[in-house]
């Protein structure tokens, strides 16, 4: 017999299938201040999911579909900030997301790559996967066989891995809620889902957890999912028809992840 929360996940799961898709964007804020970016810069509209948690504060989902013919990623040190719409004004950049982890002292904590150039080396302790984009495909490693990260466009290290092969691949539910953020490959890795779950919770400890993630990434169509780093530092801006869009970190962002798309192509 399925326990409680296996049947909350499976109901979930069935959400994820297309029976509530959100066009307002509701929780997201209008940034201000000056844009300097080329008026031409593209937009991306997300899709929406509005999830409800029996016993835990609801959430949305906001699944942005970047094809990597049409995209250029680098990842930007923040220092610390959470100010991830100024670098998507200052980068002209069509999304931008919170990436890896950091230390106590605010050191990125694994491997980053950003146009061949290495910010941080790959931290065998964390473990985790390592997502590279090179050639206009994402692929997804373990953290313990990565590839020579000078023949890389991209890579972000960071745990846990949460689908591979088009599995979970997480094993149990622990019980623990955050906000999240998953890069997830699909399409024969020639588009990079950003996949970000955010609730209304003050410290960003309200979204699903890392079993029922897993799951919706898989119903979704994901062939490989990589966790980010979440909780408070979960965040999103982005360009779309309206203008400049922010989900806002509530906590420091070290690294982050920008996505720039090219509209003649």
């Amino acid at each position: 017999m399925q326990s409680l929360r296996a049947r909350v996940a499976l109901g979930v799961v069935a959400l994820l299938g297309g029976a509530l898709v959100v066009q307002a964007l509701a929780g997201a804020q209008d940034a201000t201040g000056r844009d300097a970016s080329p008026a031409q810069a593209v937009t991306l509209r997300p899709t929406v999911l509005a999830v409800p948690q029996p016993g835990a504060p609801a959430y949305r989902l906001h699944a942005f579909r970047v094809p990597l013919a049409r995209a250029r990623l680098e990842i930007v040190d923040t220092a610390m900030n959470r100010g991830i719409d100024a670098v998507l004004r200052e980068r002209g950049a069509t999304l931008v997301v919170n990436g890896g982890f950091f230390g106590m002292q605010g050191e990125p904590e694994g491997l980053a790559v950003s146009g061949r150039r290495v910010l941080s080396p790959l931290l065998a302790r964390i473990g985790g996967g390592v997502m590279t984009v090179h050639d206009g495909l994402a692929r997804l490693f373990a953290a313990e066989t990565p590839p020579a990260s000078n023949d890389l466009d991209f890579a972000v290290q960071c745990r846990p891995r949460l689908v591979v092969d088009g599995a979970v691949n997480i094993r149990s539910d622990d019980g623990r809620h955050a906000d999240r953020t998953a890069l997830c490959a699909r399409d024969g890795g020639g588009v990079l889902e950003v996949v970000v779950a955010r609730s209304e919770h003050d410290d960003g400890h309200g979204g699903p957890t890392l079993f029922t993630f897993a799951r919706l990434l898989a119903a979704r169509g994901c062939a490989q999912a990589l966790n980010l780093d979440g909780g408070p530092s979960t965040g999103a801006a982005w360009r779309d028809p309206r203008g400049v869009r922010v989900l806002r970190p509530r906590g420091p962002v070290r690294h982050a992840v920008v996505f720039t798309l090219d509209a003649g192509r």
